[in-house]
């Protein structure tokens, strides 16, 4: 027997006749989840932290190589259970959330995790010249390549810019513009990716950041 509270699956034509009636379930879709963002809160603040101290980490590679890898090591643990963990909430959530809202509900979730795995792509793009650091930085590329992965899973794909492609102000994002006098370089094309962009099935959560030739 269902329960009276049991919201139903909206057909696409309601849900184009009725978008108030989409509204009012998807805000009480949020205060179910009120509690949940209330306990994300420090993990949010630890996450800012393991950010930080990437980019501390990532200056003093070449000072302390050995010291690095311990810490890489440690912070590469820590980073996979809060990112595992995290990945399991949004699968559950998705899970059991309906057909429409499902799309787009998770999309501030997915930011988060979009902007710890940039941080991870820095740090696994950072030029090493010490071979066994090398061969350490290709572990956590495969890492990196799972969380990639388990996006996948939930409809968030990546936008990979290819340098000498056109810009596309739809999916991309400037962060600044290259001169060039080269006849085999054209205007309004990629000149480096800064980093990927990601999208959630037509939604754009962020934009790949990249800088483009000018004349």
């Amino acid at each position: 027997m269902e329960k009276d509270n049991k919201i139903k699956q909206p057909t696409q034509q309601n849900n184009e006749k009725n978008d108030k009636q989409l509204h009012e379930k998807l805000a009480t879709l949020t205060k179910k989840y009120e509690q949940m963002q209330k306990e994300m809160f420090e993990k949010q603040a630890i996450i800012l932290q393991q950010n930080e101290n990437l980019e501390k980490l990532k200056k003093e590679m070449n000072l302390h190589n050995e010291q690095f890898k311990d810490l890489i090591t440690k912070k590469t643990k820590e980073a996979n259970d809060l990112l595992t963990k995290k990945m399991k909430e949004l699968e559950i959530k998705s899970k059991n959330e309906l057909e429409h809202a499902k799309k787009y509900a998770i999309k501030n979730q997915a930011l988060e995790l979009i902007n710890i795995i940039n941080q991870m792509e820095i740090a696994c793009n950072f030029k090493l010249n010490d071979e066994k650091l090398i061969n350490y930085q290709k572990g956590f590329k495969l890492i990196l390549t799972m969380f990639i992965n388990l996006l996948a899973k939930l409809n968030i794909v990546q936008i990979k810019p290819i340098i000498g492609q056109e810009f596309d102000a739809k999916t991309m994002e400037c962060a600044e513009t290259v001169s060039f006098s080269e006849p085999t370089k054209k205007d309004n094309t990629i000149a480096e990716v800064v980093n990927n962009g990601y999208k959630l099935y037509d939604y754009i959560l962020k934009p790949a950041l990249v800088k483009v030739y000018k004349k």
